[in-house]
């Protein structure tokens, strides 16, 4: 039913709404492999998307749908299962973004945001760029700003150490000499 519907919308045969416009970003959102990414989108004028149908797509792929009041993740595309949240009650207030949660290089193209209310559709894209930044340069750099403060630490103690050093060397010397 809800493809049906989809699929009647964007072939258009259901007239457009100008009661509002969704609205995204006109630049694309970046995000880093296995962190979070909200995917920003709107309703102008600011109008309550609660009791309209929310769609979110990845080309064909359904990436979430919210009608009657419910995220119907029973036609959501396997992949993103467990991984997305729309703003529920953020949607009083015209916000429709949608947050991705551990993000993955798969994740990385275009989205549509589709709004359909009682007096027609609108919809919105936006692009996703997912920079793969590896982990292993994630953990090295994080053991580099642990471990730079450490060195620097155990470089002063061995500078006082060697000054101590030399001064009991000092004094054994001229104990030495005197004798």
């Amino acid at each position: 039913m809800i493809l049906c519907v989809t699929l009647l919308i964007l072939s258009g045969s259901v007239s457009v709404a100008e009661r509002f416009k969704v609205i995204g970003p006109e630049e694309a959102v970046v995000a880093d492999i296995d962190e979070d990414v909200v995917l920003p989108c709107s309703l102008k004028p600011t109008t309550s998307a609660e009791n309209m149908m929310v769609s979110w797509f990845k080309k064909d792929v359904i990436v979430h749908h919210y009608e009657n009041h419910k995220d119907r993740n029973d036609v959501q595309s396997e992949s993103y299962r467990g991984r997305i949240d729309l703003f529920k009650e953020e949607l009083k207030n015209g916000n429709i973004s949608l947050k991705l949660s551990a993000v993955q290089l798969s994740d990385e193209g275009t989205y549509s945001c589709l709004v359909v209310s009682s007096s027609g559709y609108e919809s919105a894209t936006l692009y996703l760029n997912v920079r793969d930044v590896p982990a292993a340069w994630k953990t090295a750099l994080i053991w580099i700003l642990v471990l730079l403060p450490l060195l620097f630490v155990l470089i002063i103690f061995v500078m006082i150490m060697k000054s101590k050093f030399i001064v009991n060397i000092s004094v054994f010397t001229n104990y030495v000499n005197t004798q």
